[in-house]
């Protein structure tokens, strides 16, 4: 990821204020300093919807230029900002929300967390001559600013601060290595691997790395077979002593450091972000994840979106109940590791308290469970699986559906259309081939032409294009034969492959 990249998103109808904001930055982008990007550097022709996509997962700062067009945009609402909310909570992206236009912004549960810009919060459009160009060279240097103080392991919750953060160097963190290996060297033998862990988290998160890429890193060469979360158990910490000793890396002590880092790197094993290990039965769930989320994983995610706070790959409900169901069963899991600290807000839950979506100590604490407790990974997927795709498997079986492909489409047309419109479109489809696969209809030709009906069915509709994007995934997936989901399986801009 490009520290300096800048992903700008707006409102067409605030063009004019996109241009001004635009002109100032376009300084630091002559020297060199950002990299911004706007749709208008989309080409003819190019895959418009995969290109904002690909930008928004790069970027390191989103600049937000707020008004009410952008703040009740269905685009930006639906697709944007669930995306860099999403990122920003879970990979410090920082979110600088610039006021163009006078809105009732402090109502927006997940923007009145925010810091906005300008400082008084008056609204550029307010301003003239000399005050305008003065206030949109303060935006411009202190976008600067950040992005020369931020490290590649920022995570702030506002986009700037009184003072910037000191950035930690290389000599800074190699005193911290030794320091932290003379601590291991004397410590007992059950407070070794913790801190092993707490030294290596340090290390990725200055690199830019969590512990998840850590182990993706050592199982491209063999050396951690494990699960691909984000805690750091003994196995991995084995893993990390192999390596270092299969390649004379003194001290051998457990620690992925800079110099185990380094190595990572030259033997090819860099972060892919297009490649992911996901099992067969799983893929019909990523395929839809990567269109609701950005992502084919995205335990971690905890955003608000119209005064409702989310969880999670079901995107478990504050409002509508599920997150309290999610984490009632976390509780009475045996061996949830933070249960005694969910409990506490089990009230608030129950009464869907909607003051938990601007509480940033329980969004914090629900992101750092699905981080580091693996159970909670496993009853996301059985809350997805039970909300979505196990319906969707006895819809597939009512009709005569028996491909993976065909149970991904189902479910994937539900979640995103909901269940009215999906039985419009399945009963368009019906008339149009006189049946269903179970009737003697062959399934292939079934599936293609309920796709075809899913575009038509939005063909007049605001959201056309997204559908349309959306849909010819499976559409493609059906032209290269992927019936079954094989592996590899290219969807968007990911690489789904066997684990």
């Amino acid at each position: 990821m490009q520290r300096n990249k800048i992903f700008i998103s707006y409102c067409h109808k605030d063009e004019l204020w996109f241009e001004r904001v635009r002109e100032q930055l376009a300084v630091l982008e002559r020297e060199g300093l950002i990299d911004p990007f706007e749709d208008t550097r989309i080409g003819a022709g190019e895959d418009w919807f995969a290109r904002l996509d690909r930008e928004m997962l790069e970027a390191r700062i989103a600049l937000l230029l707020i008004s009410a067009s952008f703040l009740t945009s269905p685009f930006i609402i639906k697709e944007e900002i669930p995306r860099l909310v999403s990122k920003h909570q879970g990979d410090g992206m920082l979110l600088y929300p610039l006021l163009v236009r006078d809105c009732t912004w402090q109502e927006v549960s997940w923007l009145a967390r925010l810091q906005i810009r300008p400082k008084d919060a008056r609204p550029i459009a307010s301003l003239r001559g000399s005050k305008l160009d003065k206030c949109l060279a303060d935006v411009a240097r202190e976008i600067a600013s950040l992005v020369r103080a931020s490290s590649s392991s920022a995570t702030e919750s506002k986009p700037a601060t009184s003072r910037s953060p000191k950035t930690q160097t290389v000599q800074d963190r190699q005193e911290a290595y030794k320091r932290f290996n003379k601590q291991l060297s004397q410590a007992a033998d059950e407070d070794k691997l913790r801190l092993r862990e707490t030294f290596t988290r340090q290390w990725l998160q200055n690199s830019g790395l969590s512990v998840s890429d850590l182990k993706g890193m050592l199982g491209k060469l063999g050396y951690y077979k494990g699960t691909d979360d984000n805690t750091f158990g003994q196995d991995l910490a084995q893993s990390i002593i192999l390596f270092q000793t299969d390649h004379a890396l003194e001290p051998v002590d457990g620690i992925c450091g800079e110099l185990c880092l380094a190595k990572l790197r030259e033997l090819g094993a860099g972060v892919d972000q297009e490649y992911f290990k996901v099992p067969l039965e799983k893929r019909p769930i990523a395929i839809t994840l990567i269109h609701e989320t950005g992502k084919p994983r995205s335990y971690t995610a905890v955003y608000t979106l119209d005064n409702d706070l989310f969880y999670g790959i079901a995107s478990s409900s504050l409002k509508q109940g599920s997150l309290f169901t999610l984490l009632c069963a976390y509780c009475e899991s045996p061996g949830a590791r933070f249960a005694d600290r969910v409990k506490a807000h089990l009230a608030r839950l129950e009464a869907k308290d909607p003051a938990l979506a601007s509480d940033e100590a329980f969004n914090s604490l629900l992101a750092r469970i699905a981080g580091e407790d693996a159970l909670m990974l496993q009853l996301q997927d059985r809350a997805i699986e039970q909300s979505y795709f196990d319906p969707a498997r006895q819809e597939a079986a009512t009709i005569g559906v028996k491909s993976a492909l065909g149970l991904a489409l189902i479910a994937d047309t539900v979640i995103q259309s909901g269940r009215r419109r999906y039985e419009t479109i399945k009963l368009a489809t019906i008339k149009k081939l006189d049946g269903t696969p179970v009737t003697g209809i062959d399934e292939k030709r079934w599936l293609r032409a309920f796709a075809e009906q899913r575009i038509a069915a939005y063909a007049s509709r605001p959201f056309a294009p997204l559908v349309k994007q959306r849909t010819q995934t499976y559409l493609d997936l059906m032209d290269g034969g992927r019936w079954q989901l094989e592996a590899p399986l290219r969807v968007r801009s990911y690489l789904l492959v066997d684990p």
